[in-house]
């Protein structure tokens, strides 16, 4: 019990008998939730700590089966700890797996979400969005004390579960996400009349971040990076998987997980077209057909044959380690690593810079409106007029204009 959860790995990992093929992928995930929860003692651990780091995975762009898998492995860590240690009660909040899906309405909300909710709104959506309604749910139970059930659905514990995360370390956007399924949830039962109240909670200020976009001397050397890579990714050099891999982003502006779940047979390399599948990208609702730079159909020539099924960006290793990789890359380049400068910044940088061009960045990445565009437009290179391009400096000669006062 006084161990942490990676020493508790170390430790027990040939009593448990993992295989490297178990330990690689764990080791990768320990480094994720050492960071996030400050690596505290298993004693320590606790449900909500494993749920808030579940949904931090799925806030940084994780896909859901890896997410629940990272989180899962931890709970199973802790519980072996626990459950051997003879000295120590056994504890009601030992960390376990998530309860079964409902079949039947029991009053209880998750009931109703599953029964109800799924069926009539979520039919053809992606798990992601019914995982977040689930951690929702979860965190509302927690900042209850109780199983939320109907009567549960007031403004004031609306309010209160968002003063809850925020008071745990989380942002207004989270808070405020929080907020959006639990109302969508509510408005639904009010509109079968099964509630007769409808929600009247007002979301927090969230601030507006600038969208960033990689100059042209950043996209400079995060291209040379990709090309100084060593070792390989599959049976594919790591210089030759990082180029392709940004060449096709910044040829598409698609999302990583789009680009990510691209096969053979989605490329016609010849006439110079990428399809991304609706099944593959957010929403599930349109293809994306994108054409190719000749640069990047030349990049992906080089590849090894393989079969029109496979991924062209197969990685090897856990899906979670994609990330600090590409974090190492950064730093490499010499350029920041943080959240803000991920993946995203690929797709944000290519609509500016194909709006600068003269293009239609709302077409490019298929928006449905020019205002969700704008928060991926980057101020600084956008050609827009700034007071610093027109106004005079105060402390200096006034400047005549010509037709005007000096």
């Amino acid at each position: 019990m006084g161990l942490t959860v990676s020493e508790a790995l170390d430790q027990h990992a040939k009593e448990w008998r993992y295989k490297q093929s178990t330990l690689d992928p764990l080791h990768s995930v320990l480094l994720g939730w050492e960071k996030f929860s400050g690596n505290p003692k298993i004693r320590n651990v606790t449900d909500e700590q494993i749920d808030d780091f579940e949904m931090h995975l799925i806030e940084v762009g994780r896909r859901v089966d890896h997410t629940s898998k990272a989180s899962n492995a931890i709970r199973t860590i802790v519980k072996r700890i626990r459950a051997g240690d003879l000295f120590v009660e056994r504890q009601r909040s030992t960390p376990g797996k998530v309860p079964p899906v409902p079949t039947k309405i029991d009053g209880s909300l998750r009931s109703y979400f599953w029964c109800l909710y799924v069926r009539q709104r979520l039919r053809g959506r992606g798990e992601s969005q019914k995982r977040n309604y689930e951690i929702t749910i979860r965190h509302f139970a927690r900042m209850l004390g109780h199983t939320p059930k109907l009567a549960d659905l007031t403004n004031d514990n609306v309010g209160d579960l968002m003063q809850w995360l925020i008071d745990r370390g989380r942002g207004a956007r989270t808070a405020n996400k929080s907020r959006d399924l639990l109302l969508a949830l509510w408005r639904q039962l009010a509109r079968e009349q099964i509630v007769k109240k409808w929600p009247t909670v007002d979301a927090m200020p969230e601030p507006k971040l600038a969208p960033i976009a990689w100059t042209k001397p950043e996209l400079s050397r995060l291209w040379t990076a990709c090309e100084a890579q060593t070792g390989t990714i599959g049976n594919v050099p790591a210089a030759l998987w990082w180029l392709a891999l940004h060449c096709v982003a910044w040829s598409s502006a698609e999302r990583i997980g789009s680009i990510l779940m691209l096969t053979w047979g989605d490329l016609d390399l010849d006439g110079g077209f990428a399809k991304f599948r609706a099944a593959t990208r957010k929403g599930k609702l349109a293809d994306n057909v994108a054409r190719l730079h000749p640069a990047t159909v030349e990049t992906l020539r080089q590849f090894p044959a393989a079969d029109s099924a496979d991924c062209v960006f197969t990685w090897t290793m856990c899906h979670t380690s994609l990330w600090n990789h590409y974090k190492r890359l950064l730093k490499s380049a010499g350029l920041p690593c943080d959240r803000a400068h991920k993946f995203h910044a690929l797709r944000k940088s290519a609509a500016t810079w194909f709006e600068i061009a003269g293009g239609n960045a709302t077409e490019l990445l298929m928006h449905s409106s020019r205002q969700v565009t704008k928060a991926y437009l980057d101020p600084r290179l956008i050609g827009r007029q700034h007071a610093a391009d027109l106004l005079f400096v105060p402390n200096e000669a006034p400047v005549a204009v010509e037709g005007g006062a000096p």
